[in-house]
């Protein structure tokens, strides 16, 4: 599926545009005078021309946005998500210019988001891939929709379920219109005073969705809480275990993948293996156990077709051990057969440990070797050992039963009490923590 030649008409108000703003094509007056050209920094005495004219919108025509990968089958139609970045941007001018929320027309994009992800089994989620850095408000959120959408629906959620919580997800950032769009676009990491500025923009989200719509308060709870980690270091209130709620953590997993996977213009995209990797680590900190298996086990295969690890890669694992992938389960499975070949100790083995890391607890894979001079060593190095160990399957048993009894130990803490403080400095309605999510399922 090729979308990279196809167009669509962008309308955006000349009071939303900044100095440098970059617009993927020509942008013209609705005269049809020339603005600007494509990727050329629109400057602040061009902006102040156009407010002394009268001139309250411009447009261009941006390319239909590609996907993350190749995608044979995709979970939502193209232009159901054309229509979800118009509701964005008309979402965001209703903000800027204190209206209400366009909640008709969110309804509609969240009601064939559900509808699409629910009936389309083996489909694959078309994540929208970042072209240029003005569409990250945009495609972030849509891509958090879809992603917390299909985690709901794993989880067994109703159809209003998986509204509510698609919708959240696509409202989850909101409060970000209201934090200085220089700290929101700025091209570098945050400084540690800028990133308190930051911090805030969860309860700008809150207070926006409770002033300017009528959603209920389980939508106002999850866009409230997103940052929240059941560690109690997030943020705004600092929650901790289940205070924060299953949206909000859900929404959290969806934000996470997302942004690792995204190019910014002070980092790289990761790939998929790492952000799911990571997703893995912060189980039990930031995200609920049972929650985070979830996403990693059900979800890779509706996120890509392709192999989540390579067979033949090298791999290092968290022990420090260097192995290649020989075979997997099914190619999104996080935990391959591996053969080791240099044990922790940076030592040579004398045969390959051969291990099918879904039943070891104490291993994964901690990073991938892409380094050419350092795979042709270690391919020396594979030569060089002899006939293979098979694996016992005593050995599998015995890592089946500690997983399980590790599972047993896992308990999910749950804090007593609520920051009732933190939540009257900021104005924040008590009753909306104790929103009842048993609805959803």
């Amino acid at each position: 599926m090729n979308l990279k030649e196809e167009k669509h008409r962008v309308e955006l108000l000349v009071s939303f545009l900044y100095p440098g703003i970059i617009l993927k094509g020509d942008s013209f007056t609705e005269d049809g005078e020339k603005v600007s050209n494509a990727f050329e920094p629109i400057t602040e005495k061009k902006i102040n021309e156009l407010k002394a004219s009268g001139i309250q919108k411009i447009y261009y025509d941006r390319p239909v946005l590609g996907f993350k990968g190749e995608i044979s089958k995709p979970a939502v139609d193209q232009k159901v998500i054309d229509k979800a970045i118009d509701i964005s941007q008309e979402l965001e001018n209703a903000i800027k210019a204190g209206k209400n929320l366009p909640q008709e027309g969110i309804g509609e994009v969240v009601s064939e988001f559900a509808n699409h992800i629910s009936s389309r089994e083996d489909s694959v989620l078309n994540l929208l891939e970042l072209k240029d850095f003005d569409d990250y408000t945009y495609t972030h959120s849509i891509n958090v929709a879809m992603i917390a959408c299909l985690m709901a629906k794993k989880m067994g959620y109703s159809e209003e379920g998986l509204k509510l919580v698609t919708t959240a997800a696509l409202l989850h950032d909101i409060g970000k219109t209201l934090v200085p769009v220089e700290i929101v676009r700025k091209p570098a990491e945050l400084t540690e005073e800028e990133f308190e500025i930051m911090k805030k923009h969860p309860v700008f989200g809150y207070e926006i969705i409770k002033s300017y719509s009528s959603y209920p308060v389980i939508v106002q709870k999850a866009v409230l809480l997103h940052h929240e980690k059941v560690s109690g270091k997030g943020y705004p209130l600092g929650l901790r275990g289940e205070q924060m709620g299953e949206i909000a953590q859900i929404i959290s997993l969806a934000d996470m993948f997302d942004a690792i996977t995204t190019p910014r213009l002070y980092k790289p995209a990761r790939p998929f293996w790492y952000a799911l990797t990571e997703i893995n680590r912060e189980s039990g900190s930031s995200f609920s156990p049972r929650l985070s298996k979830t996403f990693v086990n059900e979800l890779p295969s509706h996120l890509t077709e392709g192999e989540i690890f390579k067979k033949g890669s090298f791999v290092i694992l968290n022990t420090g051990e260097i192995a290649e992938v020989i075979d997997y389960k099914y190619p999104q499975s996080l935990t391959p057969y591996i053969n080791i070949y240099i044990n922790s100790k940076k030592e040579l083995v004398r045969y390959p440990i051969q291990i099918n890391l879904q039943y070891d607890d104490s291993r994964y894979i901690n990073s991938v070797i892409e380094d050419k001079n350092a795979i042709e060593k270690i391919m020396e190095i594979k030569n060089k050992v002899s006939t293979k160990k098979e694996i016992k399957k005593e050995e599998l048993i015995f890592s089946q039963k500690r997983i399980e009894e590790k599972k047993e130990e896992v308990k999910e803490e749950i804090s007593g009490d609520l920051p009732i403080e933190k939540m009257k400095e900021s104005k924040i309605d008590v009753s909306v923590l104790k929103a009842d999510e048993s609805v959803l399922k």
